[in-house]
């Protein structure tokens, strides 16, 4: 007998059985890039207030998303 599941596949392919850990999955890796994005402005500011920034910037997922297209547009002319 076949059972039928429910997965949640995330951005890097990862699967995960539970919604709630696929979205906080998808929060660590947003996370992670801004992280790193961050990093290449080479700003003079305490680990603290990179974080900082970079939670207030999560919640900001439609102005993140239009920023970051627009930057691709730009670089790849």
């Amino acid at each position: 007998m076949m059972q039928e599941i429910t997965a949640y596949r995330c951005s890097d392919g990862s699967i995960h059985s539970d919604e709630i850990k696929a979205k906080a999955y998808e929060d660590d890796l947003l996370g992670q890039e801004l992280d790193g994005f961050l990093r290449l402005f080479e700003l003079d500011i305490t680990r603290n207030q990179e974080f900082k920034g970079i939670l207030c910037a999560m919640r900001k997922r439609p102005e993140i998303l239009k920023a970051a297209q627009i930057i691709i547009s730009i670089l790849e002319d």
